[in-house]
C-alpha cells in the first residue's frame, strides 16, 4: 500500500509539475524552448547558464529538455491512473473506446484523420481513402474532350482517341490534323497553341457569340413568359434550369473544332465531358535500325488493364517487333492480379514467377504462369525512386528470370500488399495482408529493386541562343505582311517559347505569328489583338529572362535502354558518359546561378544608391 502511495505521488507530483508549467509561457533560453520533465527523468543540469534558466521554470523544476516521448508517457501515466483510482471499475479498453466514441459523435471531422493514424499504427500501408478519390480507378472521374493529341513536323494531329468519351462519339478519329479551334486557324501552330485553346476554351470563343446566344435566350424568356400563376411558375423552373445549364456550359462550353482527314475538311462542335484515361501509352522507336516498341504503363488499375497490355504485346510481337521497352518510372503499383497477369505473357507456362506468403501459411505458396509465352529479342524495363508496389513485382519477375534488363534508379522497395475493403458509406481501407517473395524466396522490401545499368536522368543547364533586338522601342517598326529584322528577332524568342513552328520564324510578320501572339495575349489575360504592344513586349521579355535561369532534363534513361538493345556494354558506356555530363552539368548550374545572384544583387545596390542620390 505504501508503495502505492509513493507511485501515486510521484503521478500526482508529475502531473502537478506538467499543470503548473502549461499555465506559463514557454521559456526561451539559448538551449531552446523549455519543458517540464518526468519525474523520474529530473536531474540536476550543470551547463553553463542553467541557474539563469532555472528561474524561469515552477519551482523544483530544473531545466532540462523534454524527451521525444513525452506525451505519451504522460498519458500512460494519467490513464494508469484513472483506471486504478476511480470509483468504478473499468478497464483500459472501456477508457479508450468510449473516449473514441464521445469523440468522434462530437467531431466527426476528425474521423478520416484518426482513422488514418489508427492504419499506420502497425505499418506504413494500411490507409484509409474517400469514396471520392478513385484510388482503385485512376483513369476515371476526368473530364476532358476524350483524345490525346501529338506534334509532328507537319502540324499538330489526334494520337488516339478515348473510349466512351465526348470526341469518340462525335465522330474523331486518330490521325485527324488540327485546322482551327474555336475560329482559329492553328494549321501552322505549335503543340502549345493549340494545347492553350483546349486547355481553356472559354477564353478564346468569340464574344459576339457569346452575345448572341445570350440575346437568343433572353427573346425565349419573353416569348414563353405569361400572365398567369402557374405560367409564372413555370417560367421560374425553366430558368432555374437554364442557369444550372448555362453554368455547364460556361464550365465545359462547346467548341468549334475543324480537322483535315485525307484532304477533306471535317467540323465538329465538341465539349468536355467524362472520359477515362488510359494507364497504357506506346509508340514504335526506329531506334537506328533496330525497331523497338516502346510501352508505358503509368500504373496497374485501370478498366483491363493487364487485358489491353498483353494485346499490346502480341500486336507488336505479331508485327515483327523484336524489342520492347516497358517503362514503369512514376508507376507506384496497383493491382496484384494485373501485376501477375502481365508478367507471365513473357514467362514459359508453368514456371514459377513469384511466392505468394499470407499469416495463414506456413510456406510461402507459389504462383505459376498460366500463359504461353510471347517472347522478344530484347527487353528492357524503365524504372526510378518512385516504382513501387505492383510495379517492382513485374520488374522482379522479368528481371530474376533473365527475361529483361533493368535501367534507371534504385526503385521504392515495397513487397508488402494489402486487401481493399469498402465501408457502409462506399469510404475504403486497405490493410496490409500479405507479401510477395521473388522466385528464390528473397524480399525486396525496404531495399528495392537494384538497376542493371544505375543512372539518373541528368539535369541541363539551358543557355539562350544569340538573340537580336527586340524592346520597348523598336516593335513599332514591326509591319504586318513585310519582313523586317525586329519581326526576326520577335519570332525568334517565340520559337524559344514553344509558340512559333522553325520552319515559319522568316522575319515576316503574317498570319501565323499573328495568331500565336493573340493566343498569348489571351492566355496571359492581356488586350488580345494578335499584334505587338508596349505590354506585350514587356510580357515576351520577362518569359524570356526566366529561362536565363532555368533548367531541363534530357532523355538519359531513355537513351540508354535503347542503345541496350544493340548491346549491353555500349549502353554501359552511355551510362558512363552521361555521369560525367552530369556532373560537368552540375557545376555550370551551379557557377550560372551564383553570377545571377551576384547581378541580382548588384542591381539592387545600385537602385539603393540612385535612390539615396534622389533623396539627397
Amino acid at each position: 500500500m505504501k508503495g502505492t502511495k509513493m507511485k501515486l505521488k510521484r503521478i500526482l507530483a508529475a502531473l502537478v509539475a506538467a499543470s503548473a508549467f502549461a499555465t506559463s509561457a514557454f521559456a526561451f533560453t539559448p538551449y531552446g524552448p523549455q519543458t517540464a520533465p518526468l519525474e523520474d527523468e529530473i536531474q540536476e543540469d550543470t551547463t553553463e547558464g542553467s541557474s539563469q534558466a532555472e528561474s524561469t521554470f515552477p519551482s523544483g523544476i530544473v531545466q532540462q529538455y523534454r524527451p521525444k516521448d513525452y506525451e505519451y508517457r504522460m498519458f500512460e501515466q494519467i490513464l494508469d491512473a484513472y483506471v486504478e483510482k476511480h470509483l468504478y471499475e473499468f478497464t483500459e479498453g472501456d477508457v479508450l473506446h468510449k473516449f473514441f466514441e464521445d469523440f468522434l459523435n462530437d467531431n466527426p471531422i476528425y474521423f478520416s484523420y484518426f482513422m488514418e493514424y489508427l492504419l499506420g499504427t502497425m505499418d506504413p500501408y494500411s490507409s484509409y481513402y474517400d469514396a471520392s478519390s478513385n484510388f482503385l480507378e485512376p483513369g476515371k472521374g476526368s473530364v476532358g474532350f476524350g483524345f490525346t493529341i501529338i506534334d509532328r513536323e507537319d502540324g499538330v494531329f489526334i494520337e488516339s482517341v478515348l473510349p466512351n468519351s465526348n470526341a469518340m462519339e462525335a465522330g474523331f478519329m486518330a490521325g485527324d490534323k488540327f485546322v482551327s479551334v474555336a475560329g482559329i486557324n492553328v494549321e501552322n501552330q505549335t503543340f502549345d497553341v493549340i494545347s492553350t485553346i483546349l486547355a481553356k476554351p472559354q477564353n478564346f470563343i468569340k464574344q459576339e457569340e457569346t452575345q448572341e446566344a445570350t440575346e437568343i435566350e433572353k427573346t425565349e424568356e419573353v416569348t414563353e413568359t405569361t400572365e398567369t400563376a402557374e405560367a409564372v411558375e413555370a417560367t421560374d423552373t425553366a430558368e432555374a434550369t437554364d442557369a444550372a445549364q448555362a453554368k455547364e456550359t460556361t464550365a465545359h462550353p462547346v467548341v468549334e473544332i475543324v480537322i483535315d482527314r485525307n484532304g477533306e475538311k471535317h467540323t465538329f462542335n465538341l465539349s468536355r465531358g467524362p472520359m477515362e484515361i488510359s494507364q497504357i501509352s506506346s509508340m514504335v522507336d526506329e531506334n537506328d535500325g533496330k525497331p523497338t516498341a516502346y510501352i508505358q504503363v503509368s500504373s496497374f488499375l485501370g478498366d483491363e488493364t493487364d487485358t489491353k497490355f498483353a494485346q499490346l504485346v502480341k500486336k507488336y510481337a505479331d508485327d515483327g517487333i523484336k524489342h520492347l521497352t516497358i517503362d514503369l518510372r512514376d508507376n507506384g503499383g496497383g493491382s496484384l492480379d494485373y501485376a501477375l497477369a502481365m508478367a507471365e505473357v513473357f514467362v514459359e507456362n508453368g514456371e514459377v514467377i513469384s511466392y505468394y506468403k499470407d499469416r495463414t501459411l506456413k510456406e510461402p505458396q507459389p504462383i505459376y504462369s498460366t500463359t504461353e509465352k510471347i517472347s522478344f529479342d530484347s527487353i528492357t524495363i524503365l524504372i526510378n525512386e518512385h516504382t513501387a508496389s505492383a510495379a517492382e513485382l513485374f520488374t522482379s519477375i522479368l528481371h530474376d528470370k533473365g527475361i529483361a534488363k533493368v535501367i534507371g534508379a534504385k526503385s521504392y522497395g515495397k513487397s508488402l500488399g494489402q486487401e481493399v475493403y469498402t465501408l457502409a458509406n462506399g469510404d475504403y481501407i486497405t490493410i496490409t495482408t500479405y507479401q510477395m517473395l521473388n522466385e528464390s524466396l528473397e524480399s525486396y522490401d525496404g531495399i528495392g529493386i537494384i538497376p542493371d545499368i544505375a543512372i539518373e536522368e541528368v539535369e541541363m543547364c539551358y543557355t539562350l541562343p544569340s538573340l537580336g533586338v527586340f524592346n520597348h522601342q523598336n516593335y513599332v517598326e514591326i509591319k504586318e505582311g513585310e519582313y523586317s529584322d525586329v519581326t526576326k528577332a520577335l519570332e525568334d524568342r517565340m520559337v524559344i517559347m514553344g509558340i512559333l513552328r522553325e520552319q515559319y520564324c522568316d522575319g515576316i510578320f503574317d498570319e501565323t505569328t499573328k495568331n500565336a501572339l493573340y493566343v498569348l495575349q489571351k492566355d496571359h489575360e492581356k488586350n488580345a489583338t494578335g499584334y505587338v504592344d508596349y505590354e506585350t513586349v514587356s510580357l515576351i521579355t520577362r518569359i524570356i529572362n526566366s529561362y536565363k535561369a532555368s533548367t531541363y532534363y534530357d532523355s538519359t534513361q531513355y537513351d540508354v535502354a535503347m542503345i541496350v538493345h544493340h548491346s549491353f556494354s555500349q549502353g554501359k558506356r552511355l551510362a558512363n558518359e552521361k555521369e560525367r555530363l552530369r556532373e560537368e552539368q552540375a557545376q555550370l548550374i551551379e557557377e550560372r546561378d551564383a553570377a545571377l545572384d551576384a547581378a541580382y544583387e548588384a542591381s539592387l545596390e545600385k537602385e539603393t544608391a540612385q535612390e539615396n542620390i534622389q533623396e539627397n
